[in-house]
């Protein structure tokens, strides 16, 4: 079986960190000429996507850092982004009311002078 070359390693760590495969490229100390096309490449790379998927498998959150995740898209630059996220929050944090409807009929006793009972539908 063969290992992971430590560059590639540096580089799948970087990833994980900065989501960005030439900033990646350049933290795992590739060139910042070719860190772009490095990146891409090493994006493919059998090995690195190997390391990838397990470390992925292996990855567990809390709720709370599952928020603050989401927390940081809500000044993203697509409003679209921010939209989605402020919604996410907003559900968890239970700011929606589910509407339920209830069908049936009710009967109230009064003790006012005229039918002794009366029906709501």
């Amino acid at each position: 079986m063969n290992e992971i070359k430590p560059q590639h390693m540096r580089f799948v760590l970087e990833y994980e960190r900065l989501n960005n495969a030439t900033q990646a490229a350049i933290a795992a100390g590739y060139s910042k000429k070719t860190a772009a096309s490095q990146g891409s490449r090493l994006l493919k790379h059998a090995d690195v996507r190997k390391e990838m998927k397990r470390r992925l498998s292996t990855v567990v959150m809390s709720v709370d850092e599952v928020l603050l995740l989401v927390a940081r898209e809500t000044t993203h630059h697509d409003p679209t982004v921010r939209l989605r996220a402020m919604d996410m929050l907003l559900k968890a944090g239970g700011a929606y009311v589910e509407e339920r409807k209830i069908s049936g009929s009710i009967t109230l006793a009064d003790k006012t002078p005229g039918p002794k009972k009366r029906s709501i539908q």
